[in-house]
């Protein structure tokens, strides 16, 4: 979204949209002052012109904390940069020498997990949970299936591999698990898979 062709490095011409350094003494961060730009995020065609439910919002692409007004100069150096409260402009001074970038996209359409199901089978829970989780199985015949419950970040907090008959009910103790949203994923050894969402009290 920039669309700003040629040299931006020690530049003026480019003095509002150079993203590093929020610095101009030595030691952790770079030095330098606000000269250059290494920190970008990328988009396709289909976010600029909307073709796939989510779009660009004109104008929104920014650095945070870039006012124009500090080119060679550290972040926080005269004039008084206003581009965001003074705490906010501390903090991303002290935390690093780049300047983190966002953007504002129109969303066209639900986005998000969806609880998907496979026609082979299905699975039942209790939720919200509060000692254990409820997972009932209705199946056809009698099949393996995995079991694993993760954050919604990622990282696994249980797994289990289990033999069902036609129909089955396993229980999953989660009393010692923080209270938060979790993803429970059941798939057998096709890789057909059934997504819930847990909220755990």
């Amino acid at each position: 979204p920039l669309d700003k062709m040629g040299s931006w490095h020690n530049n003026s011409y480019y003095q509002n949209i150079h993203t590093q350094s929020t610095h101009t003494s030595s030691g952790c961060p770079s030095s330098g002052g606000m000269d250059d730009r290494f920190d970008f995020i990328l988009v396709s065609d289909e976010i600029m012109d909307g073709a796939n439910h989510a779009k660009y919002i004109e104008d929104s692409y920014e650095a945070v904390g870039q006012d124009g007004q500090h080119y060679n100069q550290s972040l926080v150096s005269s004039p008084t940069n206003t581009s965001v409260p003074t705490d906010v402009l501390n903090a991303l001074y002290e935390m690093s020498d780049h300047l983190p970038i966002t953007l504002n996209l129109l969303i066209g359409k639900d986005v998000g997990i969806v609880e998907s199901r496979k026609a082979d089978f299905d699975v039942d829970i209790n939720n919200p949970v509060n000692d254990n989780l409820s997972v009932h199985f209705n199946v056809k015949k009698s099949t393996g299936f995995h079991i694993v419950i993760s954050s919604l970040w990622g990282q696994g907090v249980y797994s289990e591999t289990v033999s069902v008959p036609s129909s089955q009910t396993v229980i999953i103790p989660l009393k010692s698990l923080k209270a938060g949203m979790y993803l429970l994923q059941v798939y057998d050894d096709n890789r057909n898979m059934v997504v819930k969402k847990i909220l755990k009290n």
